[in-house]
């Protein structure tokens, strides 16, 4: 009977943690940086990342902002020379309609001036406007920015949308800015701007607000209680007899 009831605790154990392993939306996403503005990479290289969406944040604002939501952001660009890979933690993420309701809109923010930190740099070989002479800098990256816009990209705004592929949006756009150390300026639109078929893959995938299926401690302290209740009875029945 104890192995029974120790098997019983081990499997609530189990199903315990699997539920809250279930409150993280994981998003994949890769392409081709565009020709048009690859950024300080080559412009045929292929880049793919991933990121987790915290489902236990909840919304503030009139945008549905989810401050802290994005974490382990990692995305990696592969050049002929080797690949460089970038990281990120503690994101924004907003989710909201436009006025007629006809799209959705999810925003993915992730700033070291304003919405968590990003981290990674790569050196880059250039011409500079200045002078027209090649030059090799380090980029620093400063920002990572999602814009994402399609129909009925989720129910409601207020849980973080899952169940999504690319068909599902109709506009797609992945930014990278950086910041060159030296001189501490801005580099504008340098980053990977990617759209359409360069940006083929992205994917929303996992449970949006399982958590809430979780029992609470004082419910599950109760369900053990009842157990070893159920257990003690039974032996003092044996005994009896």
């Amino acid at each position: 009977m104890i192995k029974k009831i120790s098997g019983i605790l081990l499997a609530a154990a189990i199903t315990l943690s699997a539920v809250s392993a279930q409150a993280t939306v994981i998003v994949t996403f890769g392409g081709n940086l565009s020709n048009f503005n690859p950024g300080p990479f080559e412009n045929t290289a292929d880049y793919s990342g991933s990121f987790e969406l915290d489902t236990t944040v909840t919304a503030t604002g009139p945008n549905n902002s989810y401050n802290g939501a994005v974490d382990n952001f990692t995305v990696s660009i592969f050049e002929t020379t080797g690949t460089t890979t970038f990281t990120g933690m503690n994101g924004r993420l907003q989710q909201f309609s436009s006025a007629s309701g006809a799209t959705d809109f999810i925003s993915i923010s992730l700033n070291n001036s304003c919405c968590g930190s990003v981290s990674g740099s790569t050196n880059f070989s250039y011409i500079d406007g200045s002078t027209g002479n090649p030059t090799t800098g380090l980029f620093t990256l400063s920002s990572i920015n999602f814009d994402l816009r399609g129909a009925n990209l989720f129910t409601d705004p207020l849980q973080i949308a899952t169940g999504l592929s690319a068909g599902d949006f109709n506009y797609r756009s992945f930014t990278m800015g950086f910041i060159r150390p030296a001189t501490g300026v801005p580099i504008g639109n340098w980053g990977s701007i990617n759209r359409g078929g360069s940006f083929n893959l992205l994917t929303f995938q996992g449970a949006s607000q399982q958590i809430t299926t979780v029992p609470e401690p004082g419910g599950l302290a109760l369900i053990l209680i009842g157990l070893f209740a159920s257990f003690g009875l039974r032996r003092r029945v044996i005994r009896a007899r």
